[in-house]
Parts: C-alpha cells; structure tokens; sequence
C-alpha cells in the first residue's frame, strides 16, 4: 500500500491531473486504478463493505432470509487482501437474542466491535468485543438502554454509538443521539438531543444497511455523521460536542449519495441522480467534492467523469478515495488533491524510505 501511495502523491506533487482514462461513454475504465481483490465465497449481494484501520470489514447479512443462510457473518480482511478473521455472531454470543448485526467497526486493527442483541422476549442491546487476529469474543459489554444502530471507532480508540435511548423513547423522553464508549465499554458521554431535530421526519428515520445509507462517515478525517432524513451533516470534536450542523446543499433529483470524509477533513460523495427511478440507464453517477463553504458539490472532474453504478464509495484515506466494485469485489484507489499529500510528498524521508 505504501507504493500506490508514493505514486498517487507523485502524480499530485508534478501537477498532473489524476484524471482516469475513459471510454467512449465517458465511463471510468477501472482497470487504471490499482486495486485490491477480495473473497467473498459465492455470498450474495446483500453485504457491505468497510475500509478502515488498514483493514477491510465485510458484514454479510441475511436480507432475505435463505434456507442456506441462518446467520450473519462477519469477515476481515488486511491490507494484503487476506482473510485474517471470520466469525458469525449468532453462534458465540451467550444468550444472542437476534441473528441480526445493527452495524460493526474496528476500534482498532485487532479489536473488532460487534453491536447486536441480547435475552429473550425483552432484548439488552450489547457491544461484543472480538480479538482478530486470535478469532476470539473477549468480552459482551451491555448498553442499557441503548440501541446502537451505527457504531465507528476512531484513531484514539474511543467507541462512538448512533443510536436510541429505548426507554425513554418509549416514555415519549428527550435522549441523545450520539454515545462514547472507552476501550473498556465505559460510557464517556452523549450529545445531540433528540429534541433537536423536527418530530417528522425523524432523523433516524432512513438510516439503513445494507446500502450505507447515512450514519458516521466512513474515513480517515474528522467525526461526521451525516442523517438524511434531515440532509444535515454534522461534525464533532474529540470529545462528543456538536462543531457544526450543515445542512447539505440539494442536487436535483437526487436518488442516492453515499459520502466519506478525507484525512485532510474533505468531504466525497458518489452522488446518483435521475428523473426515472425504474430506468437506470438515465441515471447520473459521479464522484463530487464539498466545497469548503458546504454551499455546493462540484464534480471532481470537468467534464464530470461518470462511474459505472456498480462502483459505491466505500472510505477515504492518504492514498485517496477507496471505491468498491461489487461486481468484481476489487476495492479501488482514486487519488485525489490534497493537502496532506502533497505535504507528505515534500517530506524527503517519505521517498527515502521506498528506494
């Protein structure tokens, strides 16, 4: 990986564009990407995949429901494209109430968090904590009240929850939306009232898997979570409070985004666009950067350069924006102009560590 990043940055350090051969459609021709070609063993389409920490987590859920499936299954890759971890959840979780996984996430390389359900006709919501590289479950930590849809680990370790404080929901209460857990399962604090936000839609209300549909941003820059039932994106400090709430500026007939924030704190979208939601050959599908004002997204090409609708953006980190073919299951790296790396670029120890 440390070689697709000095040419990336390379490409950037002399000025020319990384721009993308394309066909005679204007498509991206991905074969002038480099990759990284995963294994999924003949599983269905119904997954998501997740590059973070060096690693790439696959969840596989049971959407439908199949004979042949009964369980959902949890798998992780390294950089190298290698299984380093498989294990479903159903089967080594005491007293698992739910085949389901709300969501997982790496707290860190070898500390995979699983947030699932626990007991019997009155489920507690739990966080399992797997070791990767033993393919152990450590430890089942119980959140009270708390049912975490959305989880994402961040450089420090700190465990951060999107989620509902089931109680006092039913109390018809105000509670947080946003929860931080420490390394021991600890509950640091919350923020982001339910009050908030408007009773309808609720900013909740859309939030879905397998698509990746909203919930905190994947990649390697600053703590977003983005609600699209709302259309806010909104940033956090270190410590759980609210920096800013945006809400995102409208693309006309908009029919998906899926977003990610960079290390240098952009924010990418792959953004499809149509007027005919049965006719996907008049669809629109490109990647779009957020202008620092948040006021607009602008293509990253000019002309736009539009990706197939196979390819779904997956995360972002110092090589550039990790795109995901789902027909191929080859993860795609997409260089972009950026600050950090052109920073790093000027470091002459970065180059002198790959002579």
């Amino acid at each position: 990986m440390k070689t697709r990043r000095i040419i990336a940055m390379a490409i950037l350090l002399f000025g020319a564009a990384p721009c993308l051969a394309t066909d005679e459609e204007g498509e991206i021709l991905l074969s002038d990407l480099s990759g990284l070609q995963l294994s999924l063993d003949g599983a269905d389409h119904y997954y998501w995949i997740t590059p973070e920490k060096g690693r790439v987590v696959l969840n596989r859920p049971c959407v439908p429901m199949t004979e042949d499936c009964d369980h959902e299954v949890l798998v992780v890759w390294d950089e190298g494209g290698q299984h380093v971890f498989e294990q479903a959840p159903f089967l080594d979780i005491p007293e698992i109430s739910l085949a389901m996984i709300f969501d997982s996430t790496l707290a860190a390389p070898d500390r995979l968090i699983v947030s699932t359900a626990v007991g019997g006709k009155t489920p507690s919501w739990v966080l399992a904590e797997y070791d990767v590289n033993k393919g152990e479950l450590l430890r089942v930590i119980r959140t009270g009240p708390i049912r975490c849809r959305n989880v994402l680990g961040d450089q420090d370790g700190t465990l951060w929850c999107l989620g509902t404080d089931v109680v006092k929901r039913k109390k018809e209460e105000d509670f947080d939306l946003v929860y931080r857990f420490d390394g021991a399962g600890n509950l640091l604090g919350s923020s982001l009232p339910r009050s908030a936000f408007s009773e309808t839609p609720g900013p909740l209300s859309i939030l879905k898997r397998p698509d990746g549909y909203g919930g905190f941003l994947p990649g390697d820059g600053k703590i977003r979570l983005w609600l699209p039932a709302v259309e806010e994106l909104i940033t956090f400090d270190v410590d759980g409070r609210v920096l800013d709430r945006l809400t995102l500026p409208t693309v006309e007939d908009l029919l998906q985004a899926r977003l990610v924030t960079a290390p240098d704190n952009e924010v990418y979208a792959v953004l499809t666009s149509g007027t005919d939601t049965r006719n996907s050959d008049s669809w629109t599908h490109g990647l779009f950067r957020l202008t620092h004002d948040g006021a607009l997204w602008t293509p990253l090409e000019d002309p736009p350069v539009q990706l197939p609708l196979r390819i779904t953006l997956s995360g972002a980190d110092d090589e550039g924006l990790i795109l995901l073919d789902r027909k191929s299951l080859t993860l795609l790296w997409y260089p972009v102009a950026t600050d950090s790396a052109i920073a790093e670029m000027a470091d002459p120890s970065i180059t002198d560590s790959v002579q």
